[in-house]
């Protein structure tokens, strides 16, 4: 079990880095160097207004700008951060664009890109745009940070620290860099010298999910199990929907023998609705050791059920969840759909630009089996940030309407974009035992088990499935099997 959880730890540690840069809840902004004194003024008055909640008022001063110099870029790329962080993501998406138009050579605006990107197509589609940014600006530190994390998310370590030592050359930034520094070293296994890099000053206040995150990580390869729950717990106060969060409590209870608290926190939603395999896997052990088996492998037989089931379970009200998002899925799972149309069709119209919003259209739409309209909440929200559940549900509905081949396009698409997940990598795996390419599933699941996935019984139970298609290695995936699930489908 040591291996299944040290792997599954480090499939959701390599998302840390990204935080960051863009993590879809803050953007940083660059250095103002302006020729224009007065429109650098301005810029730092609007920024000024935006730090202390005053968002009007920075829009106020940024028009001020706009009325100097309509056609700057990195007056257009402060707006798209106001505008971004404000929840009018579909307005900054368009600021940024008009960044680009007029200025295509500007690294802000450059990194801006990537950093959007990034968010909705994937660190591999994004890596572009903080490149060009980077050969156009190459001693900007806050340049290169964002070059060197992304490079990270993608487990190219090396490339990683060689841009992080570049931008510790610039002499600012200095507390990202020291960030970049402390995740090498966690990712390591050097925990002491990870903690001594981690700046405090900084991340002291919560305030960046990637240092709560980075700490906990650190607690747990310290031993300190209860310290590094404590911070899981911080981070789902700051993002109750964090799905990595939920696993790493998990985790850090199962190391600290809380199992009782496990199953009472955790059995319920595991079995009403999706859950991860990590998460399911957890409590499963936590029931094993217990002394409970036949609930443990009653867990597990239902998680392979559910894996291959084809209605997809997405509007569960169990589990931490923003205030809006409870109330929408409250009303649909009481029947109320009238009642969430009309409350999420007033959402939309305070709200335009907003991805969360659009998503809870698309339930909306969903619940009321209205697909052609779901899909087109979900593909508007995904432009802003395309993240794994969304995926999930686009792909449901698509298939709802016939459409496998725009399914299957939407999961190869994401999987180019995001090739460390290990979720996405299963399904795509499934879908090449649908069409009978076994040599290509066993490839996707080695590839998931590697980062990960090892420990899911849906996983082992296709690989060994693959293993006697293919007419190799049966025996061992068999072994596998019935270490990973008691009881399992291999002696029946």
């Amino acid at each position: 079990m040591r291996r299944e959880i040290q792997s599954g730890l480090a499939l959701a540690f390599f998302a840390a880095a990204s935080l960051v840069g863009c993590n879809g809840e803050e953007m940083e902004p660059t250095q103002v160097v302006s020729d224009d004194a007065a429109i650098a003024d301005l810029i730092d008055e609007a920024r000024r207004h935006a730090q202390r909640g005053n968002l009007r008022q920075s829009g106020l001063v940024y028009d001020q700008a706009l009325e100097i110099d309509e056609n700057s870029p990195r007056i257009w790329v402060d707006v798209a951060r106001l505008r971004y962080s404000g929840g009018e993501q579909i307005q900054a998406l368009a600021a940024a664009d008009r960044a680009l138009v007029n200025g295509p050579d500007f690294p802000p605006a450059l990194t801006l890109k990537g950093q959007l990107v990034r968010d909705a197509f994937g660190f591999s589609t994004a890596l572009a745009w903080f490149e060009r940014a980077a050969d156009l600006a190459a001693e900007d530190p806050s340049i290169l940070t964002d070059l060197a994390a992304t490079l990270g998310d993608m487990g190219r370590h090396r490339d990683m620290l060689r841009f992080a030592d570049r931008a510790a050359k610039g002499g600012q930034e200095q507390a990202q860099v020291q960030f970049l520094y402390a995740v090498l070293a966690a990712r390591a296994s050097e925990p002491t010298l990870a903690s001594g890099l981690l700046p405090s000053d900084d991340y002291s206040d919560g305030s960046r999910p990637a240092a709560v995150i980075l700490r906990g990580i650190i607690d747990l390869q310290q031993g300190s199990h209860d310290a590094a729950a404590d911070a899981f717990e911080e981070l789902l106060k700051l993002q109750p929907s964090n799905i990595r969060a939920r696993e790493l409590l998990a985790h850090a209870m199962w190391e600290g023998g809380r199992d009782r608290e496990i199953v009472d926190r955790f059995g319920t939603e595991v079995l009403e609705r999706q859950s991860s395999f990590y998460l399911t896997n957890i409590v499963a052990r936590a029931y094993e050791r217990m002394g409970d088996r036949e609930r443990a492998i009653a867990i597990l037989t239902h998680s392979l059920r559910a894996d291959n089931a084809t209605e997809l379970r997405i509007l569960s009200i169990d589990g931490p969840l923003p205030q809006t998002t409870a109330k929408v899925r409250a009303m649909l799972n009481r029947g109320d759909l009238s009642g969430a149309r009309a409350y999420t069709i007033s959402l939309r119209k305070r709200f335009p630009g907003s991805s969360d919003v659009l998503v809870l259209a698309g339930d909306t739409a969903l619940a009321n089996s209205d697909y052609e309209n779901a899909i087109s909440e979900y593909f508007e929200a995904a432009r802003i940030r395309r993240t794994w559940p969304l995926v999930q549900k686009m792909i449901y509905a698509l298939e709802q309407l016939g459409d496998e081949e725009a399914a299957n396009a939407l999961l190869v698409d994401f999987v180019k974009g995001e090739p460390r997940n290990a979720d996405a990598l299963s399904a795509l795996a499934r879908r090449a035992v649908h069409v009978g390419d076994w040599e290509r599933s066993a490839q996707l699941l080695d590839s998931a088990m590697a980062i990960g996935g090892e420990s899911a019984p849906s996983m082992v139970a296709l690989r060994f499935a693959t293993a006697k298609a293919l007419g190799r290695d049966s025996d061992r995936w068999g072994a596998t099997a019935r270490q990973v699930w008691p009881g399992s489908f291999v002696d029946q």
